[in-house]
């Protein structure tokens, strides 16, 4: 089920925050940005300059680009492991399990840019 592919657009992780500058951005203020390994370019800048607020959101997206592949490989996985295989054997989910059944494909779709 899992499609979770990086946009061609898009170097794959990991990816990193650390310090930017440049003339054309920002008027050239010192910033906060997330940037491709192996000096694959910046992905995106933070506006916020070096604040620790900015440094945050930098490092929160980051670390969310950085596991978001594995979030996705493990949930599909968990629900093929339990709910979709108690389908298959003609055992009945509890309403709490149709629900987060039902959240999790949502999540799912969303992940893969389809629409939920």
């Amino acid at each position: 089920m899992a499609t979770n592919e990086t946009s061609p657009a898009f170097p794959p992780p990991p990816w990193y925050a650390a310090h930017s500058k440049c003339e054309g951005v920002y008027d050239g203020e010192e910033h906060w940005a997330v940037f491709a390994n192996h000096c694959r370019g910046v992905i995106a800048d933070v506006e916020g300059g070096l604040t620790p607020e900015a440094k945050a959101k930098a490092e929160f997206i980051a670390r969310a680009c950085n596991v978001y592949r594995d979030l996705v490989e493990a949930l599909d996985f968990l629900l093929k492991q339990t709910v979709d295989l108690d389908l298959a054997n003609g055992i009945g989910l509890t309403d709490g399990e149709r629900e987060a059944r039902k959240k999790a494909l949502s999540a799912l779709k969303t992940a893969n840019g389809q629409a939920a």
